[in-house]
């Protein structure tokens, strides 16, 4: 995990009771890992293909998360991340008094949807 490449779509999870987190990184490749905050462990998911991960990464692009400032969680929250070298982006949502677009709401499900 510490070799990662510099650019990185970074999604998840959290809250709730246990307030646990997961935590998925897709590389460029394809490339898959699952992390969770209450049992520290990382595994390496199945991979998703270097043309769905090209397609993924396009659509976090022209979403511009760079130029938004949108951090409302809420009891359950959900992020997406862009980590470009030192460059991280992150928007965050889940509270019931500030509602994000639905397009990031779908392209998240779409993520998710992409873990086998």
């Amino acid at each position: 995990m510490d070799d990662l490449p510099e650019k990185q779509l970074v999604f998840g999870k959290g809250g709730g009771m246990s307030g646990a987190v997961d935590t998925y990184i897709l590389l460029e490749n394809g490339q898959l890992f699952h992390s969770n905050s209450i049992t520290k462990e990382t595994e390496e998911l199945e991979n998703i293909g270097k043309k769905e991960a090209e397609n993924c990464f396009a659509k976090l692009d022209s979403l511009s998360i760079a130029d938004m400032d949108f951090n409302h969680p809420g009891n359950m929250y959900y992020f997406l991340e862009e980590i470009n070298g030192a460059e991280i982006r992150r928007i965050t949502w889940g509270s019931e008094n500030h509602e994000i677009s639905e397009e990031y709401k779908e392209f998240y499900n779409q993520l998710r949807t992409s873990i086998k």
